[in-house]
């Protein structure tokens, strides 16, 4: 009988995720935010209920963090971690009673200011199991120089293993897709980069001498920095074309997208984006088809999708996937039917729906209770809007910016909602009518809002003040965009892609600066793309999948690394 234990893999990356529906982006710290991974392999018994994990040191205060269980993989952010030498990663796997099971450590890793590190663990069955006839090796650590190298670069990579029977010797194999490893037979070893950017998986199989093995892997990411190299990269095409479709960040990095539409036919059907591999993998399908439907990311990581419409009426009933499991389960229906309307999660861990069209446009609002399942009504907008957007602010409170009051009649208004009263006030009015248009939370806490459908709003735009609840205007775009996407990057800047245009889709790319109010073209995308999905990944970078193209629905995807680009 086998030994029980659990591989856990830690891979450290920085990362924020800020959209037009979304909360205040998170910092960047450069003494290390890691974000943690613990992969239980299929023969682990399924008991577990709560994972820790502790990083100490003999200069710092222990940090420790709870991880989350999402599409089989236990993951958590444990951020601020001073640089140094000497630190030691614990972690703990506890059952629903509280009893310890599994315990693993790995020393002396250095972690170093401003760089990003992978690390693998081990933990291993503290409750004395059955003798065993032959167990695979075991892999204490797996400590990687860097998560980031240059094409042509090189990073270390340092292993340490046992194998449980005794007499047994245990042989290393390192692979990977593409680059060099300096001694793949070794524990220790260096990998140089191949000239190809993009994520690359660095495994590890140890044999023991009678045949049992064990495979692990950690993922770096070959890029060079600079800003006068080609941007965009194509990746693996989804499995079918499709646009008005919704992609959802996962907790675990992939990309979850949903829905939409390919030949005027609304389509269940959903697939998963591992930036891993660059490969897209089905799921379970919805219980319904939708398009101009919204999906929210919970705390608890499965995505809740609520409203839109398919081929025949507007869908009622709201679902929730989850990505442990790869299915969808049915979770409450709203007081109305909804499409192109808006979904907010706010501080409390409820989500916001705003507004919509069902044959007239509504000015109705709602809270879904992740807790309960259940929808409750909340005060209602000013003025009926849809294809208007909504923006966590960072007092908590949400911003309604533009929409469609009656069929394609757009406004300049604009509304706060206060979850602590549930009612809304009027704020400033924008300079011209928008809908279809973006609105980004920027670092400053001011809001970024592009293009859109109205009197001449495709090429402006203009920023919103929470502080004096005024807009003001600033640099216009080079191109008039509306059904575009605007995604917040690391840096602080906003990437624009793609939009409706008189030729079909913009393929040219631009990025905002907020420091110096101004817009500057990067590199153009392989396709021409709207009503597209964009999103920004663990790595920093932006994935961009499906929509309209020149002639065409779009199955095809590419990725823009910042890192490359202005």
């Amino acid at each position: 009988m086998s030994l029980p234990r659990l591989s856990v893999l830690l891979a450290l990356l920085l990362g924020v995720l800020v959209g037009c529906d979304s909360s205040p982006p998170s910092v960047l710290s450069t003494t290390g935010t890691m974000r943690l991974a613990i992969a239980l392999p299929t023969a682990a018994p399924g008991d577990i209920s709560r994972i820790a994990v502790t990083v100490l040191g003999d200069d710092m205060a222990p940090r420790s963090t709870d991880l989350v269980l999402t599409d089989g993989i236990w993951g958590g952010i444990l951020g601020d971690l001073p640089a140094g030498t000497r630190r030691t990663f614990e972690a703990q796997a506890f059952t629903a009673s509280s009893t310890l099971r599994y315990r693993g450590r790995a020393e002396d890793v250095t972690i170093t200011a401003g760089a990003t590190g992978s690390m693998t663990l081990t933990l291993h069955d503290v409750s004395g199991p059955p003798p065993f006839t032959n167990e695979a090796p075991i892999i204490d650590s797996l400590v990687a120089s860097s998560a980031i190298v240059a094409p042509n670069g090189t990073l270390t990579l340092t292993a340490s293993a046992h194998d449980p029977n005794v007499g047994d010797t245990v042989s290393y194999a390192w692979t990977a897709p593409r680059g060099i490893f300096s001694a793949p037979t070794q524990t220790s070893t260096t990998w140089t980069a191949s000239t190809l950017r993009g994520p690359v998986s660095l495994s590890l199989t140890l044999r023991d001498s009678r045949g049992a093995a064990l495979t692990v892997s950690v993922t770096v990411k070959v890029s060079t920095g600079s800003e006068t190299e080609p941007s965009w990269t194509s990746t693996g095409d989804m499995h079918g074309a499709r646009y008005t479709h919704v992609a959802t960040l996962l907790a675990n990095g992939r990309v979850l997208v949903s829905g939409g539409n390919i030949h005027n036919t609304a389509v269940s059907w959903a697939e998963v984006y591992d930036p891993a591999t660059g490969r897209w993998n089905l799921t379970a399908s919805m219980a319904s088809a939708r398009q101009w439907h919204t999906a929210t990311l919970l705390p608890t990581g499965k995505v809740l999708v609520a409203g839109g419409s398919n081929d025949s009426d507007y869908v009622l009933g709201a679902e929730l996937y989850d990505p442990a499991t790869g299915t969808w389960s049915p979770t409450g229906l709203m007081s109305a039917h909804r499409t192109r309307h808006t979904a907010t999660l706010l501080p409390s861990g409820k989500v916001l729906v705003t507004g919509g069209a069902s044959g007239g446009v509504l000015a109705s609002a709602e809270l879904y209770d992740p807790t309960t399942g259940k929808w409750t009504p909340t005060g209602s907008m000013s003025k009926p809007r849809h294809s208007h957007c909504a923006t966590l602010l960072a007092n908590g409170k949400v911003l309604i910016t533009g929409g469609n009051e009656y069929s394609y009649w757009s406004t300049l208004e604009a509304e706060v909602y206060d979850p602590a009263t549930g009612t809304w006030s009027p704020t400033g009015s924008m300079s011209t009518s928008r809908s279809a248009h973006t609105a980004t939370l920027l670092p400053s806490g001011k809001v970024l809002v592009t293009g859109g459908d109205g009197g001449g709003a495709g090429l402006t735009a203009e920023v919103y003040d929470p502080a004096t609840g005024t807009w003001s205007p600033t640099g216009s775009m080079a191109l008039t965009r509306s059904e575009h996407v605007a995604t917040l990057l690391p840096s602080g800047k906003v990437l624009v892609t793609g939009g409706s245009s008189t030729t079909g889709g913009a393929e040219r790319t631009e990025v905002y600066d907020p420091a110096l109010g101004t817009w500057r073209f990067t590199l153009s995308m392989t396709e021409r793309r709207y009503r597209h999905s964009a999103t920004l990944l663990s790595t920093g970078e932006v994935l961009v999948a499906g929509g309209l193209g020149l002639r065409d629905y779009l199955a095809t995807a590419e990725v823009y690394d910042p890192a490359m680009g202005p």
